[in-house]
């Protein structure tokens, strides 16, 4: 689904959304690479409402970027 993450209504309502995904039966959905844009409070809540009308026994999978283990390096590629 191409949409605006910002936009949560507008994934859940699309109609690849529809077409795609069964929600009679558990899925995963993949945050993947998105979640260092998007600032606190908006991060709960857009993933919250994607997470709403999927079923029990969905999955979540998300992953965000981190200057923990190699700082020096990452605040080099961010000043670039």
């Amino acid at each position: 689904v191409d949409a605006d993450m910002h936009d949560p209504d507008a994934i859940l309502g699309s109609q690849e959304f529809r077409e795609l995904i069964d929600l009679n039966r558990p899925v995963g959905l993949m945050v993947i690479g998105i979640m260092h844009f998007i600032l606190p409070p908006d991060d709960r809540r857009l993933i919250t409402r994607l997470l709403d009308p999927l079923p029990s026994g969905s999955y979540l999978a998300m992953t965000i970027g981190t200057a923990d283990f190699a700082p020096e390096e990452v605040n080099r590629v961010a000043q670039e």
